[in-house]
């Protein structure tokens, strides 16, 4: 019986070796599951950084795109440039001048249509008048010569501005 005994006693601790060793081996697994994990989550954050970075820069992209398509449509339109001299002709009282002499270029890759002066008179700080001189058509690479008299009565001329303008 006592054969019976030990016999059984050797067979419980095999099993019991057998279940240790088990535990053991589950007990590696889960830490090396856990370093798993641990590095998956890092992975992880640094997966949502890199997609965070490439959102930012699809952004900046698509602000830098519009925004060369705006410098694009500003290079295929119009663009005028003047040569212009400018004189305040205010020798005679009953004839007050300004008398604006020179060139407006057409330098921009199309036609310009409608084209005019935007002429400001300033007395002190304050525009006097404000008056429009027709130039028409300016063909791409062309220029219109320009020789204008604009009269004005009634107030001491200061400064003034001559700005083209035109209709693409």
């Amino acid at each position: 019986m006592q054969s019976n005994a030990q016999s059984s006693n050797t067979i419980l601790q095999g099993k019991i070796n057998q279940l240790e060793n088990q535990l053991a081996d589950t007990q590696t697994e889960i830490t090396s599951l856990q370093k798993t994990i641990a590095n998956l989550q890092q992975t992880n954050e640094h997966l949502q950084q890199a997609n965070t970075d490439l959102q930012n820069n699809n952004t900046a992209l698509t602000a830098e795109s519009s925004s060369l398509k705006v410098q694009m449509s500003q290079v295929a339109a119009p663009r005028l440039a003047t040569r212009l001299g400018v004189s305040n002709c205010n020798w005679d009282s009953s004839d007050l001048r300004l008398y604006i002499e020179g060139e407006v270029w057409d330098v921009g890759a199309s036609d310009a249509e409608n084209c005019t002066l935007h002429i400001t008179l300033y007395s002190g700080n304050f525009p006097a008048l404000q008056t429009y001189v027709p130039i028409g058509f300016i063909a791409s690479g062309a220029y219109e010569d320009i020789l204008e008299n604009v009269h004005y009565s009634g107030f001491t001329l200061t400064n003034w501005t001559v700005i083209p303008e035109c209709n693409p």
